[in-house]
């Protein structure tokens, strides 16, 4: 955390958002509670102008996957800002505010000791009754995600007992790192949504207008394989407007990551919550909350984290990220499958034709959820917008709508069944592959980025894809500084392999390649006047893709 800091200053910094209970009360070391934060600084920030992600991990001490997945993810992002378009318009658009350890105290037990089982914090007593728990080496300490301001006190999902593992405090916010939490949400999520009377009746079971609620909370936990939304503290369903928002929400996360939706009034509920951190961020500060549950165990192998936990978290936590800036209004729109660039290189009067696999289904359907489709699924595709160097403004809903888009941005054409654009804006389906010419004339020498978003039948806009591409150069090569153009040999500059994506397929076709055997680029003596050579070579994939396995395994 500290080397990613120092290491990407331009995109990283650290937050001290408080501190451990041994910290204040001086019993042991202590810890700072850091918040890393992840956004490209140089652009404007702050709600009203980016989204706000807000990730939390290890509240729960034994729960060892969720800090490393929240590291692993942070190393992820800042290691490919730059060089994967998605990864660039992410912290381009959003803010990434990631508490990796927020119960260092707890930790540090749950490490030196897993027999122990460690939960709570490290707060041994005395309650607001004045007692201790008799084996407070044992089974003392708070839990903290039942020491939130909401809805604590209630004996149906936490206890006053301070021996039982779900053991609420002494009062709300009674411990330094829950406190430091909700103090922290307060600070960077949008005090106009914050609710004056949460905890009323009314209040609970009042539709909110959730296509307007900016930013997005997600508690990282194991274990259950569950992606949770509110209620926590009660088996009842939100109202139905904003519990088909946030299954739509929760159905595409789940699409990531294999895992099944639960929520209030779900047959996935686990069990009540009272004083739970998601609830918090909900209830009180109307911010759109989400829970995980990764994983089966909460000591999971080497193997398991590696293999399945952290990659399919992975793209839940980014595709979440991308979307806090309306979470829930994004979440019900179409996204954009795939992405293609032919190709990835033109000359400076070239031409490239884009193609987009648009959706407004696929990651909503293909999960396990016996209550059907989810209501804003299954829209027709009413338009297909591209953007070149440029975003959708998610925020800024009037540019929104049709008549109010930038005239920069691109309307694609529902492609013919010969692959062409057919001169038709119309889509009739909720599934559709659109395509657009986009020429190089008006663009400068150099990278430049192309993405595209769709709009549904009901207004909904979805989450963009994002790919680089090259005018008088490889993307992948236009910031090398040789300020050398790399031509195929026809002099337009245009490239004839298909782009960076097709390298591999088209170096195995042009140098029969065996399968399997993994293809690199080799660039070799450029002779003056003369073209770049490429030859396909071996690459020893299994070998480094085992030196790396190994490389991770050792640092968990």
């Amino acid at each position: 955390m500290f080397d990613i800091a120092a290491k990407y200053p331009a995109i990283a910094e650290l937050v001290d958002m408080g501190d451990s209970y041994h910290k204040i009360a001086r019993v042991g070391k202590g810890w700072d509670l850091w918040v890393l934060k992840l956004t490209n600084r140089a652009r404007p920030g702050g709600y009203d102008r980016k989204g706000i992600f807000f990730s939390m991990f290890g509240l729960h001490a034994r729960e060892y996957a969720p800090p490393e997945i929240g590291t692993r993810m942070a190393e992820y992002v800042v290691q490919n800002y730059g060089r994967d378009a998605d990864v660039t318009a992410l912290l381009d658009n959003n803010e990434l505010h990631l508490l990796l350890l927020a119960n260092p105290d707890g930790r540090e037990i749950a490490q030196d000791n897993r027999s122990a089982w460690w939960r709570k914090n490290t707060n041994f007593g005395p309650n607001a009754d004045g007692r201790y728990c008799g084996n407070q080496f044992e089974d003392g300490g708070v839990d903290l995600n039942r020491n939130f301001d909401f809805m604590w006190g209630d004996d149906v999902g936490s206890s006053s007992d301070p021996c039982e593992s779900d053991f609420r405090g002494s009062r709300a916010f009674s411990e330094p790192e829950s406190r430091a939490v909700g103090d922290y949400a307060r600070e960077i999520f949008p005090s106009s949504q914050f609710r004056s009377d949460p905890e009323g009746r009314s209040s609970i079971r009042r539709e909110r207008n959730t296509d307007a609620s900016v930013g997005l909370f997600v508690d990282v936990h194991a274990y259950g394989e569950l992606v949770i939304s509110p209620w926590g503290f009660i088996d009842e369903r939100i109202p139905p407007q904003n519990y088909a928002a946030y299954r739509a929400l929760s159905h595409k996360m789940c699409w990531f990551n294999g895992y099944k939706p639960s929520a209030s009034g779900n047959k996935n509920f686990l069990y009540e919550v009272s004083g739970g951190g998601t609830d918090y961020t909900w209830g009180n500060l109307g911010v759109p909350s989400i829970l995980f549950e990764v994983g089966t165990s909460f000591y999971p192998t080497c193997d398991k984290f590696l293999d399945k936990i952290y990659p399919r978290n992975l793209r839940a936590l980014l595709y979440s990220a991308s979307v806090s800036s309306r979470p829930l209004f994004i979440a019900k729109g179409p996204d954009v499958l795939e992405l293609k660039l032919q190709p990835r290189r033109v000359g400076p009067r070239g031409e490239m034709t884009v193609t987009a696999r648009v959706s407004d289904d696929k990651w909503s359907d293909d999960i396990r959820d016996a209550e059907g489709r989810v209501p804003s699924a299954g829209q027709r595709i009413e338009e297909v917008r591209l953007y070149v160097d440029e975003y959708p403004d998610y925020i800024d809903t009037n540019k929104n709508v049709r008549n109010n888009v930038p005239s920069s941005v691109i309307r694609m054409e529902k492609r013919r069944s010969s692959g062409t654009g057919g001169g038709s804006f119309f889509f009739s389906s909720s599934n559709e592959i659109a395509v657009a010419k986009v020429t190089a004339s008006t663009l400068t020498r150099g990278r430049h980025m192309l993405c595209v978003a769709a709009v549904d039948a009901m207004g909904y806009v979805g989450s963009m894809k994002c790919e680089y591409f090259g005018v008088g150069c490889h993307p992948n090569d236009c910031g090398d500084g040789d300020g050398e153009e790399e031509e195929d040999g026809d002099g337009d500059g245009d490239e004839e392999d298909g782009g960076e994506d097709d390298e591999c397929s088209a170096l195995k076709k042009k140098f029969q390649c065996r399968k399997n055997e993994g293809c690199a680029w080799e660039r070799l003596a450029r002779p003056r006047g003369g073209v770049t050579r490429k030859k396909c070579v071996k690459a020893n994939a299994a070998a480094a893709a085992a030196a790396t396995a190994t490389a991770t395994r050792d640092r968990i």
